[in-house]
């Protein structure tokens, strides 16, 4: 399995059109107003009206105990901002997740809590590098085992593995066989650096019968990447609209489509009565095609649905993985017969 993580080109927002379709620019937002300088105004425009001054007192009351929080967590910050720098300058990966995940329990009483844990999430995630190759190894099938199979990889630690007569071979990770929760919490973070903005990519490689489909999609007791990715997205998404300083909202959509015998195939188009036969008569859907744009290659008339929440998502990526070209080999009854691309996007508005 191989993850990238491109550079931020910051998140992705829906483009605003004027009456006649055509983009229009936009208009910078005014500054946010914090709770704390509306109560202020309140408290002021209280006294000018007579308001009784026991309530006036309660609520004077309040407002320094919320000002008195609000310097707690900005000195707390400050400290967690000083000891992840120096957690930087030494590479403590270790340090730096322990002060992740403290800033992730406070997320929500402020913007420097949400800009600091950016800050260390990348970190992280640079510090792991853009591309990182994990190797997979499947233990032996019934299959196998019946014929008297042996298994020649030996793992050497977690990130090596030797093979006779062709050496020691080094990986970012190596499971053997690994659980599927294993594999996922390799990767996990990717999916925050897709809501911050970034570009992700995870693929599987490996001839016929590696494990690939059974990696990314599992099964249904047993969930993949894919399945597992979900579920995390809209976890963190969640938690942004929880938060008391969340005043956005995302917009999730997704697409699937496969190579086959060179041709691009909408799986999200395609009826599903077909799903087991190759597509040898005309596609349903209209022609497929690639053309390059300022964000990378773009796939023409291929069909993309909104979804909700993420058993919307899980439905529709069982919808497209039904109606994928399969045929039987030697090492699997339902083998894919094709390149499939399962794409998540994530937009803010």
């Amino acid at each position: 399995s191989r993850l990238h993580r491109a550079p931020s080109q910051g998140p992705s927002r829906a483009p605003s059109q004027g009456p006649s379709g055509a983009a229009t620019p936009e208009v910078p937002a005014p500054p946010p107003v914090s709770p704390l300088e509306r109560l202020r105004g309140a408290l002021a425009s209280a006294q000018r009206c007579g308001v009784d001054d026991v309530l006036l007192a309660k609520a004077e009351a309040f407002l320094r105990m919320q000002e008195s929080k609000k310097q707690a967590l900005q000195l707390t910050v400050s400290k967690m901002g000083s000891a992840f720098e120096r957690a930087r300058l030494c590479n403590d990966l270790s340090c730096m997740k322990q002060i992740k995940e403290q800033l992730i329990s406070l997320q929500g009483q402020g913007p420097e809590v949400d800009r600091l844990r950016r800050r260390v999430h990348n970190a992280i995630e640079d510090a792991k590098g853009h591309l990182r190759v994990f190797c997979r190894v499947r233990p032996l099938s019934e299959k196998e085992l019946d014929m008297d199979e042996e298994v020649v990889v030996r793992m050497v630690d977690n990130m090596k593995i030797e093979l006779p007569r062709n050496g020691v071979f080094t990986f970012d990770g190596v499971f053997a066989a690994g659980r599927q929760e294993e594999v996922f919490e390799e990767c996990k973070d990717l999916v925050q650096s897709t809501v911050d903005g970034h570009n992700v990519t995870i693929f599987a490689y490996g001839q016929t019968g590696a494990g690939k489909t059974y990696t990314l999609h599992g099964t249904p007791q047993e969930e993949g990447i894919a399945g597992r990715a979900i579920s995390e997205l809209f976890q963190i998404l969640k938690r942004f609209q929880q938060s008391s300083n969340a005043a956005r909202s995302f917009v999730v959509s997704a697409s699937m489509f496969e190579l086959y015998r060179n041709r691009l195939v909408d799986l999200l188009r395609r009826p599903e009565k077909r799903a087991k036969s190759p597509p040898c008569s005309p596609p349903c859907s209209p022609k497929l095609s690639l053309r390059s744009s300022e964000s990378g290659l773009q796939v023409d008339n291929l069909a993309e649905e909104e979804v909700e929440d993420a058993t919307q998502l899980k439905r529709l990526l069982s919808r497209g993985l039904a109606a994928r070209t399969t045929a039987p080999n030697a090492l699997n009854a339902e083998s894919s017969r094709s390149h499939l691309i399962f794409t998540i996007k994530v937009t803010r508005t």
